[in-house]
């Protein structure tokens, strides 16, 4: 299941900025990149994004499996955390 939580990191990355967390010329590359690269900075490449979801997109991200959140619950309450943008609310129930 931990698989899934770095599939929705790299899915999370690839929307806040714009490109994939990792890229290479061939299949091998790429799968080599994932297991020994790290990501840029999401903060680094969209200034906007929050540093608190960029921590939780990362985190996702993590190489090891134990360094990631243990399950959904986990992230949902890390992005509960993560504070609304100026003037953005949450539309009534």
């Amino acid at each position: 299941h931990r698989a899934d939580l770095y599939a929705l990191g790299v899915v999370a990355y690839e929307l806040l900025a714009g490109t994939m967390p990792f890229q290479a010329t061939t299949f091998q590359a790429l799968v080599a990149a994932h297991v020994a690269q790290e990501p840029a900075p999401l903060t680094t490449l969209r200034p906007s994004v929050p540093a608190e979801l960029a921590q939780v997109v990362h985190r996702c991200l993590e190489k090891r499996p134990a360094d990631r959140y243990q399950d959904a619950s986990e992230i949902v309450a890390a992005l509960d955390a993560v504070p609304l943008g100026s003037g953005s609310r949450p539309a009534a129930p």
